[in-house]
């Protein structure tokens, strides 16, 4: 749980992960490939529930997360990174803290769209649904967890995992999107 927390602090990580104790994770990121996918748009300084998140991507195409704060009276900056990806339908990311308690070397798999230029809605998988394309042999991977804590280790290349997520048989089947998150530009990235 507090990997979840500390990705939400650095998109804040991206403001889900407080939300539910489940966890899609990618053993690999999305690849880079020329300009990241809503580059100009994701740019900037994000507000998601109470964290305060800087993105800004390096020329390698990965953007760099960094999410100041306070922990038991001291302060500190958690630092993530996040890959974007193009979907069919909307847009994919995958994060990971590279900072602190929560430093992973995993991804957190996420659902987005861009609604304005100054709005990101995101979403979180449904596990249930990966459960099953795992347990049918449509995505390699395993399930662990019991009622409370849900995890899935996706070791399918990043390519078929976008595959998946775009097949339009899994149209509106691999998101929670009852419980859209939602994070508000604020400002330009610094510079």
């Amino acid at each position: 749980m507090k990997t979840r927390f500390q990705i939400k602090a650095v998109l804040a990580i991206a403001a889900l992960l407080a939300a539910s104790c489940s966890s899609i994770k990618m053993q690999q990121p999305f690849a880079t490939k020329g300009e990241p996918v809503d580059k100009a748009k994701l740019e900037g300084v994000w507000k998601c529930g109470d964290a305060i998140i800087y993105l800004s991507f390096a020329s390698n195409g990965v953007a760099q997360l960094n999410t100041p704060g306070w922990d038991h009276g001291a302060f500190r900056v958690d630092t993530g990174e996040l890959i974007t990806a193009e979907g069919r339908d909307h847009n994919y990311f995958c994060a990971r803290a590279t900072s602190g308690e929560a430093s992973n070397t995993v991804y957190d798999l996420a659902g987005y769209r861009l609604l304005s230029d100054d709005e990101l809605v995101f979403w979180w998988p449904n596990h249930e649904a990966f459960n099953a394309a795992i347990a049918t042999n449509k995505l390699a991977g395993t399930a662990s967890g019991g009622n409370f804590e849900k995890r899935i280790n996706l070791s399918a290349p990043p390519a078929k995992v976008l595959e998946f997520l775009d097949d339009p048989a899994n149209a509106n089947k691999l998101f929670d999107y009852t419980s859209p998150n939602i994070a508000r530009k604020i400002g330009p990235a610094p510079r």
